[in-house]
């Protein structure tokens, strides 16, 4: 019906397949192919489901097989029966429920394609009623048919042995559409795509064809198509559609799934490069031709040549092109004029529309500037004065929304980090110093004796600038659109990636597949005030020289969000950058899959869950699904990986040998608990309860909840008894950076989950606790430091939590948190 109807369908077969659909459209692919691209998934879809991915070959075949059908498809229509008796949401019976996890996990609040794309049906044929999933509620919801339409692409599963009226439901669905079924022979003409009299068009090979009868009334058929559009349509994915051809299909068939040069959502087009110079040679949009590349809307394919993918101006669209002297020169073609309805199916925390706008707006030129000389419009604290404001001036700079006091404590935090020292010897940047001066150690003598100006003033006379906190910075300056004050950090990150010559052992390059075809050295942990080249790890202007991957996806998530709001796409580069060196330099390919946790010059063989988390948010805003479904594979099977702590996500895995799968036998992080839930990255709700739970009991129970006093204050003042969590679960004293993101993902969780869903903890009570200790610590010292109990350095050896003064907060595993100021924990 749908070969008749539509006139193009897709088999997706492999090799020993007994096939017994038409052959036409049959799509047979590699083993190694198919596997590298759809085994993620499947993990991923294993996890939600509480199943495991078949070991059979040909049973695993079967299932990759769905796959295709799930990650290709717009909508999915499945027959089968539910299950009353699953744990698993979806609730769908038979070997069905594998491709339908996979196609939901595509969506909101799993996956990065908006919820409202989501277009599952199901024909209960037990009670032959449809059923439409609602991705938000994670549930079946009573629904009408499904609208069919030219416009889309559906994939048809469910059993091999429906009840007719089952049939009967499926025919409808074809005979609404084309206003007729025929019994009779099909004509032979309807399988070759054919022009069509019914638009006036002629329609190339890659054209779905319509069927001639439907030429009869044209007009009730536009109006038809018309309503199925607007109502039920999602625009299909080109990009998705030319990464499976980049990955899977070999020429001809590429030219099969792909047979025109289609714009995708960025106006990009679908290339084979010089590893296939048997397949036809495509063009890109705007009549750019390229030798070398595969460029898809957020992918690289990283399994052909030199691919790339970059952004130049706000609207155009680059590809590389290979230039007389054989060097990549950049060319440029125009945006198709539909891409912000393109675009509008893609869930990203980037604003893609922010990042394209042609408009002049506040959001794409920062806030609070100078004024500029011919900008049309303004965004300075004068233009209200002069009338001269952008449209979304009140609404983005006044932050409008934002409560009189709620403001005014952001305007402490917005002081503090205007007061801090920063790097100066760059002209335009600068890194933040972490730490703040002495706020006072206590009263025990030379316990208690902190150094003036740092905490490592007092042994090395230099002082920290981290990577990971400067990061969080940018993004908080970003969001309160103090543009400049975020691109001077930024600008120092960019410094330290981009050396301007190879650097043996540390450069990652154009032949890694990096989109901006540069070199690019990755970021060390630490770093003093001053001057310290890209590639360099080590010596006296360096504090710690460990590229941590986490870091660095922290780094490419500032850039890219900077990117958002301000429309420079050279930072979305340097992102896509950093993400494409950590896929090459710590990916993993056992079971677990993820990414190790540090990288050349000094790697490390362990793979931490706070890492991965990071990767996945940063794959997330990307759009990298085979990023995120890597870091979301490891992280999922790290919950319970710790046989002491059944209950909750364990750090890692050791790291004996490269990409380790033993368990690392130590704390439970509170990161790992809660930011797992903030990324998105665990969305069952049995585990985030289960994590919740055990994370929010109180310190005499073995959680993470603790009570700390202040016994320093400040000018006569203290913040008396506060409520936070500890760093871990071995840990002693609150640790407030850790404490402020666990109160995000509290909150989150109390939203879409209520007050009541915790058993065991008050859980409005605990969030309200937290945000007035919070808030009475700001207060009281103007700033929030890493943790408000006394004592130093040799305090803290002594290791005794007992103690009035004991040293800070310890972490539990090895380190520990001085009363020092720091912006880490305000920001968050």
């Amino acid at each position: 019906m749908a070969q008749l109807t539509f006139g193009q369908c897709i088999h997706w077969s492999f090799e020993g397949h007994d096939f017994r659909a038409r052959p036409e459209g049959r799509v047979n692919l590699p083993e190694d192919d198919i596997a590298r691209l759809c085994d993620p998934y499947l993990h991923v879809a294993a996890g939600s489901l509480g199943q495991s991915v078949p070991r059979k070959p040909h049973v695993l075949a079967l299932f990759r097989r769905n796959v295709l059908q799930a990650l290709w498809a717009d909508a999915m229509i499945a027959v089968i029966w539910e299950d009353l008796e699953a744990s698993y949401p979806l609730r769908m019976g038979g070997g069905t429920k594998w491709a339908a996890q996979v196609y939901v996990d595509r969506f909101q609040p799993i996956g990065v394609e908006a919820a409202e794309s989501c277009h599952l049906y199901l024909y209960e044929v037990n009670s032959a009623v449809w059923k439409r999933w609602d991705c938000l509620a994670q549930a079946w919801t009573p629904a009408s048919p499904p609208i069919l339409s030219r416009t889309m692409s559906f994939a048809g599963i469910g059993t091999r042995t429906p009840p007719q009226h089952a049939i009967d439901a499926i025919h409808s669905l074809f005979k609404d559409l084309s206003g007729h079924l025929s019994d009779s022979a099909p004509d032979p003409h309807l399988d070759e795509p054919k022009e069509s009299n019914c638009s006036g068009e002629s329609h190339g090979p890659s054209a779905l064809h319509v069927p001639s009868a439907l030429c009869a009334s044209g007009r009730r058929w536009r109006r038809r198509a018309q309503r199925a559009t607007e109502r039920e349509v999602a625009k299909p994915s080109l990009a998705r559609r030319s990464l499976f051809a980049g990955l899977l299909a070999s020429p001809a068939t590429a030219q099969a799934l792909m047979p025109e040069a289609t714009p995708g959502p960025t106006g990009t087009g679908f290339v084979w490069d010089d590893s296939h110079a048997a397949g036809p040679r495509r063009q890109l949009t705007g009549g750019v031709k390229s030798q070398r590349q595969v460029v898809t809307n957020f992918h690289v394919v990283s399994e052909l040549s030199n691919p790339h993918v970059t952004f130049l101006r706000k609207n155009a669209v680059p590809s590389f092109v290979q230039g007389e002297n054989g060097a990549d020169e950049h060319a440029e073609a125009p945006l198709p004029s539909d891409e912000c309805e393109a675009l509008g199916s893609l869930n990203c925390s980037l604003s893609l529309r922010q990042l394209r706008a042609s408009a002049p707006s506040c959001v794409a030129l920062g806030c609070h500037g100078s004024y500029v000389r011919g900008r049309s419009c303004q965004c300075t604290a004068q233009c209200d004065r002069h009338g001269n404001c952008c449209p979304d001036y009140k609404q983005y700079c006044l932050m409008a929304d934002i409560p009189p006091e709620t403001e005014l404590q952001l305007q402490k935090v917005d002081a503090f980090l205007e007061e801090q020292p920063r790097q100066s010897f760059l002209r335009h940047g600068g890194l933040l110093q972490t730490f703040g001066s002495s706020l006072g150690g206590g009263n025990c003598g030379d316990l208690c004796t902190l150094p003036e100006h740092c905490p490592e003033f007092g042994s090395s006379k230099r002082c920290r600038f981290d990577v990971y906190d400067n990061a969080v910075a940018a993004i908080y300056l970003t969001k309160r659109g103090k543009i400049e004050s975020a691109r001077k950090i930024l600008d120092a990150f960019l410094h330290l990636l981009y050396p301007p010559l190879k650097i043996p052992h540390v450069t990652f390059g154009r032949r890694d597949g990096l989109p901006s075809g540069r070199w690019l050295t990755l970021i060390g942990s630490s770093y003093t005030d001053s001057e310290v080249k890209p590639g360099i790890y080590w010596g006296k202007n360096v504090v710690d020289g460990g590229v941590d991957t986490g870091n660095n996806a922290w780094v490419g998530l500032a850039l890219a969000q900077f990117a958002a709001e301000t429309g420079e796409s050279c930072y979305l580069v340097a992102a896509q950058d950093i993400l494409t060196a950590l896929k090459k330099g710590a990916d993993c390919d056992d079971k677990l899959l993820g990414y190790m946790a540090k990288l050349r010059p000094y790697p490390a063989n362990y793979r931490s869950t706070e890492h991965n988390i990071d990767v996945f948010a940063l794959a997330k805003i990307l759009g990298d699904e085979d990023a995120m479904n890597r870091a979301r594979v490891f992280v999922q099977e790290m919950f319970g990986h710790n046989e002491r702590y059944p209950k909750s996500f364990a750090m890692g895995t050791d790291g004996a040998v490269p990409c380790d799968t033993s368990t690392m036998k130590t704390a439970i992080p509170a990161d790992a608990q809660f930011w797992a839930l903030l990324a998105g990255v665990e969305n069952t709700k049995e585990r985030q309860v289960s994590a919740l739970e055990d994370s929010l009991q109180s310190v005499e129970d073995g959680g993470m909840l603790t009570t700390d006093e202040d016994l320093i204050g400040r000018a006569n003042r203290s913040a008396g008894r506060v409520r936070g969590l500890r760093f871990t679960n071995w840990g002693n004293g609150a640790q407030w950076e850790n404490t402020a993101s666990a109160m995000m993902a509290m909150s989150m969780f109390q939203q879409k989950y209520g007050v009541d869903a915790l058993q065991g903890v008050e859980l409005e009570d605990e969030i309200k606790g937290i945000r007035r200790s919070m808030l009475r610590i700001l207060d009281t010292y103007g700033s929030i430091p890493a943790s408000i109990l006394g004592g130093n350095k040799q305090a803290w050896k002594k290791n005794e939590h007992a103690r009035e003064f004991p040293g800070g907060s310890d972490t539990g595993p090895r380190t520990g948190f001085l009363q020092r100021p720091t912006f880490l924990a305000r920001c968050w």
